[in-house]
């Protein structure tokens, strides 16, 4: 996993420990590896003309996001207690 060395040098040592190949499955990233659900959402459209168009878009259920929001947050707060 750590296939290319480099010269140690103080200010930049942590560079030594980063995987070339790093795994996302696990602790805290393994509920950001599913795919979430897509919903396609269509509405209308009322141009400058006065026509009406038909837009097709995507989102995420309310659910996933608050979900990915609360990883978000944890994810935060451990890089800045990773920073102390």
């Amino acid at each position: 996993m750590f296939k290319q060395p480099v010269w140690w040098i103080e200010g930049w040592a942590w560079q030594s420990f980063i995987p070339l190949a790093p795994s996302f499955l696990f602790t805290p990233f393994e509920s950001l590896c599913v795919m979430p659900c897509i919903e396609e959402v269509k509405s209308s459209i009322f141009e400058e003309s006065g026509q009406r168009r038909t837009q097709t878009t995507f989102r995420m259920p309310e659910d996933d996001v608050r979900a990915w929001r609360r990883e978000e947050d944890c994810l935060v707060k451990l890089a800045h207690a990773i920073k102390l």
